[in-house]
């Protein structure tokens, strides 16, 4: 019964992706949105109306971490399109009171520097951190009172983010990721639950903040568990452990105040 509205930057995909989602019975229609373009990204933010989920879903992994993003200069491509232009559609969307904001990680958060935030050599790891601390920081109330953010590892999935990699390893890798990791649909699991679960099913962690969601059985404790969420048992979604700065809320201050001097004035 909800009404939904699919984003991308290249039209005739974007109408298979609505014809697709709506099956021929859902209220789904489509906005343009390019990353690669502030612009873009301020006039879709323009035409819409409010939300009650918002899913930050979009991302790539171009393996050239030092490209610029041409309207970031001194910000990567990755980064840029990965994180800082999602937060700049977040923060210019009209939410609803009681939204949920869900971010989309990787196991790849783990080995972030996040030091490096809105620089050439922040990339796929540190955009993907950077969806944490932005969950957590939503859930907070640092960008509303009552909006919930919820990090979300979608796990490997067998799908388009994987066409950069290098010839002749891409063809190796296309009949391995066919084998061993997730379909689009599985991959969507973590993300499906934490937009539409029963708030009451959305795990909490010990700060009563929502949980990092990963699709993969893992153990709850113990050293290497992080292992797990490359691949495992899928089991659809269930909390699993986020690596947080020491100093996640400074680490969060400085990535905010990163991603303000990139997109300028909003």
């Amino acid at each position: 019964g909800a009404e939904v509205v699919v984003t991308g930057r290249d039209e005739a995909r974007l109408a298979a992706a609505v014809r697709t989602v709506a099956g021929g019975r859902g209220r789904v229609t489509g906005e343009v949105l390019d990353l690669c373009a502030l612009a873009s990204v301020r006039a879709c933010a323009a035409r819409l109306g409010a939300f009650d989920v918002v899913v930050l879903n979009a991302g790539t992994n171009a393996n050239v971490p030092t490209a610029e993003h041409a309207d970031m200069p001194g910000c990567s491509l990755v980064f840029g399109v990965n994180f800082v232009a999602q937060w700049l559609l977040l923060k210019l969307l009209t939410l609803r009171p009681g939204a949920r904001v869900v971010c989309l990680s990787s196991v790849s958060h783990h080995s972030a520097d996040a030091a490096t935030f809105g620089t050439l050599r922040a990339d796929y790891a540190e955009s993907k951190l950077a969806m944490i601390l932005l969950a957590r920081a939503i859930s907070r109330g640092d960008f509303g009172a009552g909006l919930v953010g919820v990090a979300v590892n979608p796990g490997a999935v067998d799908s388009q983010i994987w066409r950069h990699v290098w010839f002749p390893v891409s063809a190796l890798f296309a009949g391995f990721s066919r084998l061993a990791f997730l379909s689009s649909d599985e991959g969507s699991a973590t993300s499906v639950f934490a937009a539409a679960a029963p708030a009451a099913d959305v795990a909490r962690t010990a700060d009563g903040l929502p949980a990092y969601l990963a699709p993969f059985w893992q153990p709850r404790r113990g050293p290497g568990r992080s292992a797990f969420e490359y691949l495992s048992v899928f089991v659809g979604a269930r909390p699993a452990f986020a690596r947080l700065p020491r100093d996640e809320r400074a680490a969060a201050d400085r990535l905010w105040a990163a991603c303000a001097r990139l997109v300028g004035a909003m």
